[in-house]
């Protein structure tokens, strides 16, 4: 459960500024590395582009989502000590990035951190002691609002999962990347071979393959040839390599692979086997079906496995907690992206465009309450509360069905019989973006499927809806502001169902503002013939 932590005045500076401009994108990156081998150069430049783009004042850019891993942690050789949290953030390397995010947040655009496994010893008074009140900082795993779920998806991934079952309590692949610095190992994502043999089966399957790691040998025999293609070296010359931790404390790949050879057992007790299958196949492929399936929200993003996705899931119905099905209250289907990486020279990010409803959307349309902010969804069994029934620490709210959290106005949130009024903040569509020939372009792009709105299902490829479309296809430009505002690459928005993002408001308050007289929009070419 993602907590928040920020305050009032910044949040209400913030609501102000974005609404005047206009904006109705969430941006999510991830997966940076920066300040290591696997961020190169190629990517430091996309880096910049991306984020300059949040800075500029006529930014379309509502909120930006920073997914985890920023800066490098793990990836640092094994003889060395890793370094102070924030010294690395003030390193030569790293600082520029952070002054970008500092000139975004004071762009307007909301900041909100989440952290990865690689950056999991960043703390929030090293983060408040760079970047002050300018960081939404999310305490916990994942960030909700208006129907979207943001996590970095490591707590998926057995390999990546603290263990506690270790000495240090650090994930099995803490130690695999910093053999990796040491060699100058670029394998940042899956093997394509497990990839593909992942697609072709599935979490019951993998329970079979669990069952080799019963014989006793297997599991060593499996981190000592983890350990091996990290360090790219034979398991009997690096046996006794000393890997330096914090504190002055230290581990022998010997004693690593000693202390790991119990936690498969470890987690099939806890979780049980087909859990237990469903996350060592993620720690292998990347694969998140088994959890995007029982998903209780609209669009789930998240990023670790580097590898960029933009597809929809059948969406399984939800379990009570007696285990019986529970009425649908949701589209059949789910949207996951996963937002890639900038490492490894290919550099992606996921934009998602966010629309006002025309009418009333009623809870009978497949939008139950708890996506806004409402109630809390704790019916679904499938969604875990780590604070259910007790009391939430002094300081911290829960984000996921917090109203300030959301980008809705809380007026239009007012719990109704029917449903929320009209001019509800949903997400409309969601957009896979690559870096490609020194730009920016969109990959691919998907609707994000509504009851109330039929056109969200239909499955004919729209002529928009292609590869390699430049990114300025989704933003046009206000006649009199001159500020970007997002527009759909899939389909225009229908007049009965949706408000025009492109309705120019003379300024007045977005959340407050009833539609005037609809303006068309310039398109970027006449813009700048107007100037």
């Amino acid at each position: 459960m993602g907590l928040l932590i920020g305050t009032e005045s910044m949040a209400a500076e913030r609501h102000v500024f974005n609404n005047s401009l206009q904006r109705n994108i969430v941006r999510v990156i991830s997966d940076l590395h920066v300040g290591c081998h696997w961020h190169t150069e190629e990517n430091s430049r996309a880096l910049a582009v991306c984020l300059d783009e949040m800075a500029d004042p006529n930014t379309c850019v509502h909120s930006l989502v920073v997914g985890g891993d920023v800066l490098e942690q793990w990836l640092v050789p094994f003889t060395e000590e890793p370094p102070n949290c924030v010294d690395l953030l003030r390193s030569g390397q790293i600082y520029p990035v952070v002054e970008k995010l500092l000139a975004i947040s004071k762009n307007g655009v909301n900041v909100y951190y989440i952290r990865g496994n690689h950056d999991d010893e960043l703390d929030t008074a090293s983060l408040r002691e760079v970047f002050g009140d300018h960081l939404i900082i999310v305490e916990g795993e994942e960030l909700c609002f208006n129907g979207m779920r943001f996590q970095h998806g490591h707590f998926c991934d057995i390999l990546s999962m603290p263990y506690e079952g270790a000495k240090f309590k650090r994930p099995a692949t803490y130690y695999m990347s910093r053999l990796a610095a040491a060699s100058g190992n670029m394998q940042d994502r899956p093997n394509p071979a497990w990839m593909d043999y992942s697609s072709l089966t599935g979490n019951k399957f993998f329970t079979y393959f669990l069952l080799l790691f019963y014989f006793k040998p297997v599991t060593p025999y499996f981190f000592k040839l983890a350990l091996t293609t990290s360090y790219q070296k034979k398991w009997d010359v690096i046996k006794s390599e000393v890997v330096q931790l914090r504190d002055g404390n230290s581990l022998t790949l010997s004693e690593i692979v000693q202390e790991y050879s119990d936690m498969l057992f470890h987690a099939i007790e806890r979780y049980g086997t087909l859990a237990t299958a469903a996350m060592f196949r993620m720690s292998l492929s990347g694969n998140v079906g088994h959890w995007m399936r029982r998903s209780p929200y609209l669009v789930e993003v998240a990023g670790h496995s580097h590898v960029p996705v933009l597809r929809s899931y059948m969406r399984y119905k939800s379990l009570l907690s007696d285990g019986t099905k529970a009425p649908r209250t949701l589209p059949t289907k789910v949207i996951y992206a996963n937002s890639g990486s900038f490492t490894g020279g290919e550099s992606t990010y996921v934009d998602i465009l966010l629309a006002r409803t025309s009418h009333e959307v009623g809870w009978r349309s497949y939008l139950p309450p708890y996506l806004f902010g409402l109630e809390h969804p704790r019916d679904n069994r499938s969604f875990y509360d780590n604070y259910k029934g007790e009391a939430l620490p002094v300081g911290l709210a829960p984000h996921t069905w917090d109203r300030s959290g959301s980008i809705n106005d809380p007026a239009r949130l007012t719990q109704q019989e029917s449903g929320v009024a009209a001019g509800t903040v949903v997400p409309y569509e969601v957009r896979m973006v690559e870096w490609r020939d020194g730009g920016f372009y969109i990959r691919k792009a998907k609707r994000v499927p509504y009851r109330f709105d039929p056109t969200s299902f239909n499955r004919r490829r729209h002529p928009l809806n292609a590869y390699g479309l430049p990114t300025s296809d989704g933003w046009t430009v206000t006649k009199d502001t001159k500020a970007r505002v997002g527009v759909p690459v899939t389909s225009a928005l229908s007049p009965t169902v949706w408000v025009d993002p492109t309705v120019a408001h003379k300024g007045m308050d977005v959340d407050t503002a009833k539609p005037m007289a609809q303006e068309k929009a310039v398109t970027n070419a006449e813009a700048e013939n107007q100037v």
